[in-house]
Parts: structure tokens; C-alpha cells; sequence
């Protein structure tokens, strides 16, 4: 008797599963074209809805986002009558009733048409609202699409350039965000070690950070001189994520440094006396700590007026006073780089100084910026 009675329950089961299964089947959602796909407010409708019912249905199809490890969400609800065949979502007539985890992530979305980085799920649902025949009240179907929005690249790094080799243990970093919305962003800096067998990427994703710095709202940051110091010849990977009221949008493409014996830093003189122009002209490298002084004495004529050139390579740097006035005998002039001017640290550059008399004068010179000496 239990047997038949066991039987009988196994037999109500499998059809019960048969009929949901089959209902389930009447309504099918293709949500191909979304995979691998960013979303934003132009395709996010982009999927299509079949039904092989013979008569129409008024449903619910709703959408939700939800990121993986954060509680970042959004979703909406519309009604709609889907007809037997193929349906699609119109994005110029769809009126949906949208919800937000927060407000930030409905002006991303809205406003700006991107949304943060990270892994998250989309899931489309369709609910009939009515009993029609085949399909059963309350029917829901799903289908979900995963994809990592990595919103690389629209963090440029500047300065130290990729697999640079500098001399400052306090080094400048610069970056810039390519976004329209950029005066609204706040900065994260990470610099980690890359340890033996490590490449850049690795090391910034899976090392501690050495120093690390938060809600920064400028593009520029001079490594402190209160964080850990940085070793000689220990490569560092340094990158910087850009958030949006605390929403993270993305990061950089991690860059790597190095800081080599500066056996240059160690030749800077202490002390520089005025250059002469006459004797110097051309003849060796001179260097210019923040500022350059210069003698120059005239013996042709009572007066004379020197023009000045700053370059950098092929490129002239636009000097505030490019020209002075001399008399007979002795004249001094000192020129204010680190002041006036935004100089690289430790580059050449070619001061050229033409005479109203005739002459020319060429003075190559390494520029130190006295901030990053001893």
C-alpha cells in the first residue's frame, strides 16, 4: 500500500515539474547581445522577449544590477503586453520605474552614461500579470548575463613614466583623468613593491601598499617625506583609481620605477659662483640650482642689450625678461628658474645669448631643483 501511495506522489511530482517546466518554456528571454557588453542607458534594454503563447499577455519585465562584494545596486520595473513572437523593450517609449542603492549611482548612469567598475550581475525577469490559458499567474522567468566593467585607461599616469629610472627619492606623480566630468572626481595613489617574479600588475593588485593616499582632489602628489622611504634599486608599481562620490569608476594601467644610485645628485656642487659668459661659451655643463648667475664683461663698446633663449631640445622655453641691458666693464644678472619656471629635474637645457654687438653664446646647463637635493 505505501509502495502504490509512493508511486502515486512521484507521478504528482513529475507532473507538477513537467507543467512549470513547460510553462517556463512558453516565455524565453535572449539576453545574448549583452554579454561582454558595458552597460549603459542605450542598450540596456538591448535583449528580446519570445513568447510562443497564441494569445497576448500584459507582464512585468524588470531589471536588476547588483555588483559583486559591494552593495551598489539598480533595477527597474515597466508593464508591457507581449504579443505571440518576438518583443522588444522601446528605449524612446519605455517608462520605468527605476531604483538606486544611491544617488551617485543614478548620475553616472543618467548623466554621465557609464557605470563604475567592477564584476556585477544583470538579471531580466518577466512575470505574467493574468491567467491565460497556458501560462499560470506569477510565472516568473529570468535570465542573467555576468560581466567586469574594467574601466582602464580613462586614468592616464604622467610622471614617473612607465619602467622609469629616477634619481629622487621623493618623486612628483602626476596624473589625469579622461573623463568629461573630471573636476568632480576624488583620487586614490597606491605605490607597492613588486617583489621577485612579480610583474607591475600582480604587484599593485596583490601586494600591501607602501603608502597609499585617499580623496585627493588634485592631479599631483610629491611622495611625503613622513611615508616609508623608498629603497635604491627596489622596483615600485604605482597606479591611481578616480571615484565618484565614492563610487568607484576605475583605475590607471599600473606603471613601474626604479630608483638608481643618483651618482649624479653626488656631483652637484654646494655652492655656485656667477658664470662667465665669455669663458664658459659652449665649453662644459653647468649647473643651475633653482637659478643661474651669470657675469658678463663688456670691453667693445660703452653699451650693449643680450638677448637670452632657454631650450629644451627642439623646443624654446618662453623666458619672463629675455633681454639686459649692459654698460662697460663688469655686468651680473641671475635668472630664477625654480621660481618662474616648471624645470625637470636634473634635465639639459641651452641657454643661448646673443649679443647686440655681434656675438653668441652658448651655455649648456643641468637644472637641479633644490627642493630634491640634500
Amino acid at each position: 500500500m505505501k509502495s502504490i501511495q509512493s508511486m502515486v506522489c512521484s507521478v504528482i511530482m513529475l507532473f507538477a515539474v513537467g507543467i512549470t517546466h513547460l510553462n517556463a518554456q512558453k516565455i524565453t528571454i535572449n539576453a545574448s547581445m549583452l554579454d561582454g557588453v558595458d552597460i549603459n542607458r542605450e542598450n540596456i534594454y538591448s535583449y528580446q522577449i519570445f513568447s510562443s503563447l497564441k494569445y497576448s499577455v500584459d507582464a512585468q519585465i524588470s531589471g536588476s544590477i547588483s555588483y559583486k562584494n559591494s552593495d551598489l545596486k539598480l533595477g527597474y520595473t515597466l508593464n508591457r503586453k507581449l504579443e505571440p513572437g518576438m518583443n522588444v523593450v522601446n528605449i524612446n517609449t519605455t517608462q520605468p520605474v527605476w531604483t538606486y542603492s544611491n544617488n551617485g549611482l543614478k548620475d553616472l548612469l543618467f548623466t554621465y552614461n557609464i557605470l563604475p567598475a567592477g564584476t556585477y550581475e544583470y538579471c531580466i525577469q518577466v512575470t505574467p500579470k493574468s491567467n491565460v490559458g497556458e501560462l499560470d499567474l506569477g510565472n516568473q522567468v529570468e535570465e542573467c548575463v555576468y560581466h567586469l566593467n574594467q574601466e582602464l585607461f580613462m586614468i592616464n599616469l604622467v610622471d614617473p613614466e612607465n619602467n622609469a629610472k629616477i634619481y629622487e627619492h621623493n618623486p612628483a606623480f602626476t596624473w589625469f583623468a579622461n573623463y568629461t566630468f573630471s573636476s568632480e572626481l576624488t583620487y586614490k595613489i597606491r605605490v607597492a613593491e613588486i617583489k621577485k617574479g612579480q610583474n607591475t600588475e600582480n604587484a599593485i593588485a596583490r601586494n600591501n601598499p607602501i603608502y597609499q593616499e585617499n580623496n585627493l582632489r588634485q592631479n599631483t602628489l610629491l611622495y611625503p617625506m613622513s611615508a616609508k622611504p623608498l629603497e635604491t634599486y627596489q622596483p615600485y608599481a604605482w597606479t591611481v583609481d578616480a571615484y565618484y562620490k565614492n563610487i568607484l569608476l576605475g583605475g590607471a594601467e599600473p606603471w613601474r620605477f626604479m630608483i638608481i644610485e643618483d651618482s649624479i645628485n653626488a656631483a652637484i656642487p654646494k655652492a655656485m659662483e656667477d658664470i662667465d659668459i665669455r669663458l664658459e661659451n659652449g665649453s662644459s655643463l653647468l649647473w643651475a640650482i633653482g637659478e643661474i648667475k651669470l657675469k658678463y664683461v663688456l670691453k667693445e663698446s660703452k653699451t650693449d642689450i643680450l638677448t637670452f633663449q632657454l631650450w629644451n631640445d627642439t623646443k624654446e622655453i618662453k623666458l619672463k625678461n629675455n633681454t639686459y641691458k649692459t654698460i662697460l666693464g663688469d655686468n651680473r644678472f641671475k635668472i630664477e628658474f625654480a621660481e618662474d619656471y616648471n624645470l625637470k629635474h636634473l634635465h639639459k637645457y641651452t641657454l643661448i645669448i646673443t649679443s647686440q654687438n655681434g656675438f653668441k653664446y652658448i651655455l649648456p646647463i643641468r637644472y637641479v631643483n633644490p627642493e630634491l637635493i640634500n
